[in-house]
């Protein structure tokens, strides 16, 4: 049986994203002849869409997203659908494991055909293939669901790429993305429907107002006695006496805005006068300004042992108590210069005599011992730094 002679009925669509070695190439989108198969065609689409949950054999989700095309066999198909093991050995149906072949009445008489995928008589799972050429032979082996109305071209892509021995891909063709289209409504079916709604809105408007109208013509009807009639109308009597009216006033003050003012009201404002003395301190300072005071006054036993303007009562900071006893006199000073020179040409000394004891061997000149000296560029140093210190510090060598 062809396509052409299945009846024309909302049929199912769905599609699949497609990435080559990472790089989107586009959408191939799918016809379902859920007419003719639905229980073939509720497994894709269930896959397509994930909404089957986890698989009961695979124990992964049953989702067409993330799987590969895992065989591709130029002029005749490409397969996919293996979402758990991605090599053809995988994948399972939302019914759990496999399932019967549901009809063969659909031949695989045109190119572009969507049919499933098994190992065998009612061994069908997830994994499905799409015919690139008619092939015949594969009538009544297995189940034709579907048939691809757009992105053939992307089809052809698939089926022109490298593959190696085992007829995969070389390059990944992945599903990135896959589910269902729903399909909009007519635009006629839409004006069909606002129409209608239009008349009914009309056909209520009409109602209304006939029953508003005949409402209006009884309410304005009178019972009429004879041809000459009379409405007799009860006379109407006021009960407001003219004394309790109030009287007319004589100027025309209806429109002021002006309120009178009160007799007992004062002229002045009932806010306290702004008092402009000045605080004062316990000691006696005047204090301007705003806000609470931020400074410590000396209490009354405080003022009473120091004067208020002396500047000894606040405490002396550790620091400057530091520096204060880092202070020498300058006597102390030149003691202590006077004290180290003779240190320091004490230790020449000493270290010249310990030069001489430690020599190992005399130095020999034609029988005479030579003395040790230190080197001449360390005497002069010496002499003209003591020669400095007597320069500036006279009197501290007087002695």
């Amino acid at each position: 049986m062809t396509i052409e002679k299945v009846s024309k009925s909302d049929r199912s669509r769905c599609f699949f994203d497609i990435q080559i070695d990472g790089d989107p190439v586009g959408r191939v989108v799918m016809e379902l002849f859920d007419d003719l198969v639905p229980r073939t065609t509720k497994n894709f689409l269930m896959l397509c869409t994930g909404q089957a949950g986890l698989g009961k054999v695979t124990e992964k989700p049953l989702h067409y997203k993330g799987s590969l095309f895992h065989r591709v066999i130029k002029n005749f198909m490409v397969q996919g659908g293996d979402f758990s093991a991605g090599n053809g050995t995988g994948g399972e149906s939302i019914y759990g494991g496999v399932f019967d072949d549901e009809s063969f009445l659909i031949k695989h008489d045109q190119p572009f055909m969507l049919s499933m995928a098994n190992r065998g008589k009612d061994t069908n799972g997830s994994q499905f293939f799409i015919t690139t050429k008619p092939a015949p032979h594969l009538d009544g082996v297995h189940v034709v669901f579907g048939k691809v109305i757009s992105g053939q071209e992307i089809i052809t892509q698939i089926e022109n790429l490298k593959v190696n021995a085992k007829c995969r891909p070389v390059a990944d063709v992945i599903i990135a993305n896959c589910g269902q289209l729903i399909r909009k409504r007519a635009a006629d079916d839409v004006e069909t429907e606002v129409k209608k709604s239009k008349k009914h809105k009309k056909r209520k408007r009409e109602k209304d107002k006939e029953s508003n109208s005949d409402y209006e013509e009884s309410q304005n009807v009178l019972p009429s006695i004879g041809p000459q009639a009379v409405v007799n109308e009860p006379e109407i009597i006021s009960s407001v006496k003219a004394d309790d009216l109030p009287e007319v006033p004589t100027t025309n003050k209806f429109l002021m805005r002006r309120s009178k003012t009160p007799e007992n009201a004062t002229s002045h404002s009932s806010r306290p006068p702004v008092r402009h003395s000045f605080a004062k301190t316990r000691s006696g300072h005047r204090v301007k300004g705003r806000g609470s005071l931020r400074f410590r006054t000396p209490s009354d036993d405080e003022g009473s042992r120091v004067p208020v303007h002396s500047r000894s009562r606040s405490a002396t900071p550790p620091h400057w108590k530091r520096e204060e006893r880092r202070l020498i006199s300058m006597k102390e000073l030149q003691d202590r210069i006077k004290i180290k020179l003779e240190q320091e040409e004490k230790e020449i000394q000493e270290k010249q005599q310990k030069q001489a004891e430690n020599a190992t061997n005399e130095t020999e000149t034609f029988g005479y011992r030579l003395p040790v000296f230190p080197p001449p560029q360390q005497v002069k140093e010496i002499r003209e730094r003591n020669h400095s210190l007597l320069y500036l510090y006279p009197s501290s060598f007087q002695n």
